[in-house]
């Protein structure tokens, strides 16, 4: 039989070699424990996950709600920024924090979970601008998230979030001035107010780089730090491409939704020459494919003449029906003096006619809002309009249709 000696011990009382096959039940013994271990940690796991399910279902009383929408986004991410605060005694996470104002040249993707009040109504704006602050029970609060690592990944999450069959999803482009939590609780919202069914995505390009203090909105906006963001909308196109282009290429039929600037990466990205995806139409085709998107475009911050000129026509081409919401805007009427530009889109104070199959919106009345500029989220009766222009019903683009144009006016 053989034996491992050693020198020690060799002299003490009943001192024994140790054969093979001690050491080996010494090993199995080990090896036993280990999956001992780890069977109860998955128990462990399994048992709080069943927790987490919430046994019981949501009553009338619950006060508050949650509503899941997914991301894609080129700003830098700073993955230790959760390890950070949870070593901080009484740290929160702030989300300005997690995704950076930095834009790179890649997408991140992943999903969000918001919570926001049960008995809110349409269009109240539970919003506190810094993460950190933010109390669940009042505001529209992010509470978890996660990077999902591969596109195959981040398909399988949009049919999680999938309903009925033909459910359409909301691709939502926010504009300047708009943090990474900012979109994400404005898309939840508005997920909400427009009784949206299918998976909400966010593509969140980095438009709050101006800030000069972290999570307060507009306090540092200079005309340089403007044009600068204009500049990384532009650098931000080819991000929304590849985006559009993962939800076209996994079969999801969208709609897309742009406010401000975000209009501007927007159209920059549908009017780039591509190669022919499925969101583009020979010049010929009549009818528009059901798959292709309607564009609606809120205040958006685009010259009105490119956009009539150049790009119009590229976009009536991939697009099924494209509505405008235009009004005396305070943010954009400053935007063309920066810019030393024509009208920006987005602007109106008398009626606007645009080409054939065009619908214009001339928003009028007192909107609660200072400039504005973001009336679209925060009047029921503009929420309605929006609903309305995104649902399938609206008028489709026909050839040879004159442009339309209609007013509202807010009490």
């Amino acid at each position: 039989m053989l034996h491992f000696f050693t020198t020690r011990g060799q002299d003490r009382p009943g001192w024994r070699p140790k054969t093979v096959w001690h050491w080996c039940h010494v090993a199995l013994v080990l090896t036993l424990s280990f999956l001992g271990a780890k069977a109860a940690i998955a128990d462990a796991n399994q048992t709080r996950r069943a927790m987490d399910a919430e046994p019981f279902e949501a009553t009338d009383n619950a006060r508050m709600k949650a509503k899941f929408v997914l991301f894609t986004t080129n700003r830098k991410v700073e993955a230790s920024a959760e390890a950070a605060a949870r070593q901080t005694h009484g740290g929160v996470l702030k989300y300005d924090n997690v995704f950076k104002s930095e834009p790179v040249n890649g997408l991140a993707l992943g999903w969000a979970k918001v919570t926001y009040p049960a008995h809110r109504q349409i269009g109240d704006q539970n919003y506190v601008t810094n993460s950190a602050q933010q109390n669940p029970l009042f505001n529209f609060s992010i509470v978890d998230h996660k990077i999902i690592p591969t596109p195959d990944d981040f398909r399988k999450a949009i049919d999680k979030l999938k309903g009925e069959a033909n459910d359409r999803s909301l691709l939502y482009v926010p504009g300047i001035d708009t943090s990474f939590n900012n979109g994400i609780e404005a898309l939840a919202q508005l997920a909400l107010d427009l009784d949206w069914r299918g998976p909400p995505v966010l593509f969140s390009w980095p438009s709050d780089g101006f800030r000069l203090i972290s999570g307060t909105r507009l306090f540092g906006l200079s005309e340089s730090s403007y044009l600068e963001t204009s500049r990384i909308a532009l650098r931000s196109s080819p991000l929304l491409s590849a985006t559009i282009n993962e939800l076209s290429s996994s079969g999801v039929v969208f709609d897309l939704l742009a406010h401000s600037m975000g209009s501007e990466v927007v159209v920059n990205s549908l009017s780039a020459q591509q190669e022919v995806s499925r969101l583009s139409m020979a010049p010929e085709t009549i009818a528009p494919s059901p798959s292709m998107p309607t564009l609606v475009l809120a205040a958006p911050d685009v010259s009105t003449h490119e956009f009539m000129g150049d790009m119009h026509p590229i976009l009536a081409r991939r697009t099924k029906h494209i509505t405008i919401y235009c009004s005396n805007d305070l943010a954009l009427s400053m935007s063309a003096r920066v810019r030393h530009s024509d009208d920006r889109l987005g602007y109106c104070v008398t009626p606007k006619v645009g080409p054939e199959g065009l619908e214009i919106v001339m928003v009028s009345g007192t909107a609660q809002d200072f400039a504005n500029h973001s009336y679209y989220i925060i009047s029921p009766d503009m929420l309605n309009d929006v609903k309305r222009a995104l649902s399938p019903d609206s008028m489709a683009r026909i050839p040879g249709t004159p442009g339309r144009m209609r007013e509202i006016k807010l009490k």
